[in-house]
Protein backbone atom coordinates (compact mmCIF):
# COMPACT_ATOMS: atom_id res chain seq x y z
CA UNK A 1 0.00 0.00 0.00
CA UNK A 2 1.53 3.31 -0.87
CA UNK A 3 2.25 5.59 2.01
CA UNK A 4 0.32 8.84 2.42
CA UNK A 5 1.75 12.24 4.34
CA UNK A 6 1.09 12.23 7.60
CA UNK A 7 -1.94 15.06 8.31
CA UNK A 8 -1.98 16.26 11.98
CA UNK A 9 -5.45 16.86 13.52
CA UNK A 10 -4.89 20.82 13.33
CA UNK A 11 -4.61 20.56 9.93
CA UNK A 12 -6.89 18.40 9.24
CA UNK A 13 -9.30 19.56 6.86
CA UNK A 14 -13.37 18.06 5.83
CA UNK A 15 -11.96 17.42 2.35
CA UNK A 16 -9.35 15.00 3.78
CA UNK A 17 -12.45 12.84 5.46
CA UNK A 18 -13.29 10.07 3.52
CA UNK A 19 -17.06 9.98 3.29
CA UNK A 20 -18.96 7.61 5.47
CA UNK A 21 -19.86 5.49 3.07
CA UNK A 22 -16.48 5.34 1.19
CA UNK A 23 -14.80 2.26 -0.18
CA UNK A 24 -12.43 0.52 2.09
CA UNK A 25 -9.44 0.91 -0.06
CA UNK A 26 -10.09 5.25 0.82
CA UNK A 27 -10.37 4.75 4.24
CA UNK A 28 -7.82 2.81 4.70
CA UNK A 29 -6.05 5.20 3.07
CA UNK A 30 -7.46 7.87 5.19
CA UNK A 31 -5.76 5.74 8.34
CA UNK A 32 -2.81 6.10 6.62
CA UNK A 33 -2.62 9.64 7.25
CA UNK A 34 -1.91 9.35 11.04
CA UNK A 35 0.74 7.78 12.16
CA UNK A 36 -0.66 6.57 16.14
CA UNK A 37 2.53 5.08 17.23
CA UNK A 38 4.20 8.39 17.24
CA UNK A 39 1.27 10.60 18.21
CA UNK A 40 0.63 8.27 21.22
CA UNK A 41 4.24 7.50 22.43
CA UNK A 42 4.04 3.96 21.36
CA UNK A 43 3.03 0.73 19.71
CA UNK A 44 1.31 -0.24 23.01
CA UNK A 45 -0.55 2.99 23.95
CA UNK A 46 -2.26 2.53 19.99
CA UNK A 47 -2.99 -0.81 20.63
CA UNK A 48 -4.89 -0.31 23.82
CA UNK A 49 -6.79 2.43 22.32
CA UNK A 50 -7.67 0.39 19.41
CA UNK A 51 -8.51 -2.91 20.59
CA UNK A 52 -10.52 -1.10 23.31
CA UNK A 53 -12.15 0.63 20.25
CA UNK A 54 -12.32 4.53 22.09
CA UNK A 55 -13.43 6.98 20.12
CA UNK A 56 -13.43 9.60 23.07
CA UNK A 57 -11.50 12.22 20.99
CA UNK A 58 -10.12 12.86 16.78
CA UNK A 59 -7.26 11.49 18.16
CA UNK A 60 -8.70 8.05 19.43
CA UNK A 61 -10.72 7.77 16.81
CA UNK A 62 -7.76 8.29 14.25
CA UNK A 63 -5.63 5.86 16.39
CA UNK A 64 -7.98 3.34 15.75
CA UNK A 65 -8.00 3.52 12.25
CA UNK A 66 -5.04 3.61 12.22
CA UNK A 67 -3.97 0.59 14.26
CA UNK A 68 -6.59 -1.19 11.76
CA UNK A 69 -4.48 -0.11 8.99
CA UNK A 70 -1.86 -1.32 10.22
CA UNK A 71 -3.11 -4.82 11.53
CA UNK A 72 -4.41 -5.50 7.87
CA UNK A 73 -1.15 -4.48 6.36
CA UNK A 74 0.95 -7.06 8.34
CA UNK A 75 -1.80 -9.69 7.83
CA UNK A 76 -0.25 -9.07 4.38
CA UNK A 77 -3.73 -9.15 3.13
CA UNK A 78 -5.41 -6.40 1.11
CA UNK A 79 -8.48 -5.65 2.71
CA UNK A 80 -11.06 -4.78 0.50
CA UNK A 81 -14.06 -4.74 3.18
CA UNK A 82 -14.49 -2.76 5.87
CA UNK A 83 -14.33 -4.71 9.21
CA UNK A 84 -16.58 -4.29 12.07
CA UNK A 85 -15.23 -2.18 14.22
CA UNK A 86 -14.62 0.80 11.71
CA UNK A 87 -18.71 1.31 10.84
CA UNK A 88 -20.01 3.83 8.98
CA UNK A 89 -21.87 5.78 11.92
CA UNK A 90 -17.81 5.79 13.66
CA UNK A 91 -17.03 8.53 10.30
CA UNK A 92 -20.04 10.34 11.03
CA UNK A 93 -18.16 11.08 15.05
CA UNK A 94 -18.72 15.07 15.49
CA UNK A 95 -14.76 14.62 16.42
CA UNK A 96 -13.96 13.74 12.94
CA UNK A 97 -16.46 16.46 11.13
Amino acid sequence: MMSHAEITNEALKPSDIPAADAPFNVISQFGDTFNGYKQLGSFEACAEIANEQRHASLTELRACLFFEQRRWHHFATHRTRRPSNISESWLRRPGLR
